[in-house]
């Protein structure tokens, strides 16, 4: 993790693990067939990490399932500035292992990938499915399919969480106050968006 935070994710070699290890050139192959694996099981590992953070904001949130919700944007954001490089892992998708290039891990459902809970997301987006699913029951939010709403959430402090990192909003984003109040602001105004008409 931290020649992933130092160069990112494919500026180092697993010779290099080794060496900073401190172990022969030949260990790392005992844990992971190649560089790949070791990135995946990376993130795996961002993504336990990330969930249990999304959870954490819910459970310490009071107030109805609206407040709730409110509180797993702003984990999202938080996480995302807090933890950078990690951030930067769960945005890879997993290289597939049957070999042919392609990517699979998304907590979606597809024709491709109808096993999301295989997927390391699979955790996190399950807090946000569960979390609309609340604000349902309570009457707060319209019946029916949660994925646009899901998406919609996901997406706005997503998005967010990119702008404070690598784009316009980074020089704003001087203090995790800063950042917490931002986040607290774009998630209530989504939240005002999928209230019940």
């Amino acid at each position: 993790m931290r020649l992933v935070a130092e160069r990112g994710p494919d500026a180092f070699t697993l010779r290099e693990v080794a060496r900073q290890a401190e172990v022969s050139h030949a260990a790392p192959y005992h844990h992971f067939a190649d560089k790949a694996a070791l990135i995946d099981a990376l993130i795996e590992l961002c993504f336990a990490r990330f969930e249990r953070a999304l959870r954490d904001g819910v459970e310490g949130a009071e107030g109805d399932p609206s407040d709730r919700l409110v509180a797993m944007g702003v984990a999202y954001v938080l996480f995302a500035w807090e933890h950078q490089s990690e951030f930067q892992l769960l945005n890879r998708c997993k290289t597939d292992p049957a070999g042919d290039g392609a990517m699979y891990g998304s907590p979606i459902p597809s024709e491709r990938d109808s096993a999301p809970q295989d997927s390391p997301a699979y955790g996190a987006f399950q807090v946000l499915l569960d979390g609309l699913a609340a604000c349902q029951a309570a009457g707060l939010v319209r019946p029916g399919d949660l994925m646009p709403l899901a998406l919609s959430a996901w997406s706005v402090v997503h998005g967010l969480a990119t702008l404070l990192i690598e784009g316009p909003l980074r020089r704003d984003a001087v203090s995790r106050p800063a950042v917490e109040a931002m986040a607290r602001t774009v998630t209530q105004t989504l939240w005002r968006g999928l209230l019940v008409r």
